[in-house]
């Protein structure tokens, strides 16, 4: 909020018997209001835009038999293949998909993360973690994940070279993506 609408507020408000409380509530009633219908408004248009980047210009340039194309006022417009993975949630298709990465000399994208917790006043526990993990008996959970941008690009590279991955094993599919550059003025 700005200090002129603030101050305006404020003024309107000294001329209420009960400070302004009343009016005060209804302001942020209103704002609540408009917020949530902005965020409304915003959703349909981000998935106008969608629609338009991922479906209309890519399927219009594929008709014009054209990858980029350059407009007069120097707009670039070029249409690309991307990519989304992931690995899966479910316990087992996440084991399944991990094993894959390791059996086709992948391993190294995993990444390992352990992770044990300690009370109040442990700090030195918590220092011999490494050495008495096994012996202490503390309650220790491993996770084992693959950054979704490092699987993204992986992925990628591997259709890019005609590997055969198993995309439904990693939730991948592809989409293209319109990218439009504007000239800087």
């Amino acid at each position: 909020m700005t200090d002129d609408v603030m101050s305006q507020i404020l003024d309107e408000l000294e001329d209420s018997p009960d400070d302004g409380l009343i009016e005060l509530i209804d302001r942020m009633i209103e704002l609540e209001d408009r917020v949530k219908s902005l965020e409304e408004e915003l959703k349909a248009e981000e998935a106008d835009l969608r629609l338009l980047s991922q479906e209309a210009i890519p399927s219009k340039m594929d008709e014009l038999q054209l990858t980029e194309a350059s407009l007069q006022d120097g707009t670039k417009v070029t249409v690309s293949q991307k990519v989304k993975a992931s690995i899966p949630t479910d316990p087992d298709k996440r084991s399944e998909a991990l094993s894959w990465l390791r059996d086709n000399g992948h391993g190294s994208l995993i990444k390992n993360e352990v992770t044990a917790s300690f009370g109040r006043g442990e700090d030195e526990m918590a220092e011999e973690l490494l050495k008495e993990l096994t012996e202490k008996e503390f309650s220790v959970s491993k996770k084992q994940d693959v950054h979704y941008q490092t699987l993204n690009a992986f992925v990628n590279e591997q259709l890019r070279e005609a590997q055969n991955i198993p995309l439904d094993l990693f939730n991948a599919f592809t989409y293209r993506q319109t990218k439009i550059t504007r000239k800087k003025e």
